[in-house]
């Protein structure tokens, strides 16, 4: 073989080691990149769960409270009730669309309770739990606008090459 043959093959060969050691490289930053923004969505999601869990514990002694104060209006309470627990349901099983479904519902029914009867904002206890279950509220909205970020996140980075090659290999 010639000289200036050797010499073409050995640049040859470190252009491509370099190639695919920059190939690796990109691999390697693309990957660590969507493990976090998956990180991210997951933490959301539990903000969510927190959220809701934290609302769902307040309802039953809201209901137990209200109860004192308005025994008629059993079927209204239960309902409440019923609702949370459908809520409860549709979080354990990861099906947090439908829980936002129930969890407006609960919402509308929880003002009109308020509304419909004035008795219950004289009971202290009632009007604190009230207070707790509009802070859970802002809570589960604010986490909702965090997962709605880091999914988009999520899915903008999808969407570029290399990442979306990257994602198809580890089946993202």
């Amino acid at each position: 073989m010639k000289k200036s043959t050797i010499k073409l093959l050995g640049v040859f060969l470190i252009v491509s080691v370099l190639c695919v050691c920059e190939i690796r490289n990109v691999f390697i930053s693309t990957k660590s990149e969507l493990v976090e923004l998956i990180k991210n969505v997951a933490m959301s999601q539990s903000k969510i769960q927190l959220s809701i869990q934290s609302r769902s514990d307040y309802i039953p002694r809201l209901i137990e409270e209200a109860e004192k104060n308005i025994s008629s209006q059993t079927e209204i309470l239960k309902d409440l009730e019923s609702i949370n627990t459908q809520i409860a349901n549709c979080i354990d099983l990861g099906r947090f669309m439908e829980a936002e479904k129930y969890n407006n519902k609960l919402t509308l029914k929880l003002e009109n309770l308020y509304y419909m009867y004035p008795v219950l904002m004289e009971n202290e206890k009632f009007c604190e739990l009230r207070k707790k279950i509009e802070e859970c509220e802002k809570d589960i909205n604010s986490a909702i606008g965090e997962y709605n970020t880091s999914a988009k996140e999520f899915n903008m980075k999808l969407d570029q090459i290399p990442a979306n090659i990257v994602a198809k290999m580890l089946g993202y």
